[in-house]
């Protein structure tokens, strides 16, 4: 997902991550994931 977006939004995303303890950062990927699956189906429709 991330190397999709633009540099600038890639080091956002790469910094958040980082700060995140494994299982939240898990937890998170997962949980936006599901957001652009989400936001996709409404582009979709």
């Amino acid at each position: 997902m991330l190397e999709s977006a633009d540099p600038l939004a890639k080091r956002v995303g790469e910094r958040v991550l980082a700060v995140l303890p494994g299982p939240q950062r898990e937890r998170f990927v997962q949980d936006l994931n599901a957001i652009v699956v989400a936001l996709g189906k409404l582009e979709a429709a």
